[in-house]
């Protein structure tokens, strides 16, 4: 199996970025996808060298914070041709723009509808309430609400897990653990993109 992953990458190296970075380093060196092609944006400094293994891909693909951000990601995904995707999401990993946030949502529907199988692992899932009224908590829940009709979700605390599917009932979700990066997380990974179909 080969994987396309979407994730903000380094430079800089914090919060998503070093975990997506880990991830991929951890599944590079067991073999498992044989190929991990990075789908990530375009950065100043991205002819720098890149912090990765020479056995991961980086294809950087969208801009941060454009409002054609979901097509720039769909365009990249169908020139690597691979089916099986793993999203490291977040609600700022396209940028701080609410249109490029919803342009790569829309990208990412797309993408679904056309049959790419997605893990997304949803890094904000607590601040995620059912029950909330502010507008702020309301906007994420909707967001949220889309996010589990694109594919299988990962949530990395398990109380958010029980909690989440209490209140979704009908989503795929899964728990994934921060910090597993060298066994559990990416064979948890890997099986679950395995047994989807693309």
């Amino acid at each position: 199996m080969d994987l396309a992953v979407i994730t903000p990458f380094p430079p800089p190296l914090t919060g998503i970025r070093l975990y997506g970075l880990h991830l991929c380093q951890a599944m590079a060196r067991t073999g498992h996808p044989a190929r991990i092609v990075i789908l990530t944006e375009t950065s100043e400094r991205s002819r720098e060298r890149e912090v990765c293994p020479p056995c991961l891909e980086i294809h950087r693909t969208w801009r941060g914070d454009h409002p054609a951000a979901g097509f720039q990601l769909l365009r990249g995904l169908k020139r690597v041709g691979l089916r099986r995707v793993w999203v490291n999401f977040g609600f700022s990993t396209f940028g701080t723009s609410p249109v490029a946030l919803f342009s790569a949502l829309v990208g990412l529907t797309v993408a679904a509808r056309q049959g790419w199988a997605m893990l997304i692992t949803a890094h904000e899932a607590s601040l995620i309430d059912p029950d909330a009224t502010e507008p702020l908590s309301r906007m994420l829940l909707t967001l949220f609400r889309w996010l589990i009709h694109l594919g299988v979700i990962a949530v990395p605390l398990r109380a958010d897990l029980e909690r989440l599917r209490a209140c979704f009932p009908e989503a795929s979700m899964v728990h994934i653990p921060h910090g597993s990066f060298y066994y559990l997380t990416t064979m948890v990974l890997y099986d679950i993109l395995l047994s989807t179909k693309a």
